[in-house]
């Protein structure tokens, strides 16, 4: 599998997570200002909402697999008579 942090120096690596952390802050910030929650509660929001979103791609991955395997059943079944 490719890892993208093997091609990437130190200090670009560096850029990254802060360039990441300051996106964070600035979301966090947006979300207590547009729900009234503290910092630590848009945190654990903003957080559900990741595990929520990550979830759904997950099934979506697992859906599309499915028909591939069934695909290459048939086409391994169909092989076995021509």
């Amino acid at each position: 599998m490719y890892n993208a942090t093997h091609c990437t120096s130190p200090k670009t690596r560096e850029l990254n997570q802060s360039a990441a952390q300051e996106v964070y802050r600035e979301a966090i910030n947006k979300i207590t200002k547009l729900t009234g929650l503290n910092a630590q509660q848009s945190s654990l929001l903003l957080h559900q909402q990741f595990q929520q979103l990550n979830s759904a791609q997950t099934n979506e991955t697992l859906s599309l697999k499915e028909p591939v395997l069934r695909e290459r059943e048939l086409m391994f079944i169909a092989g076995l008579f021509y």
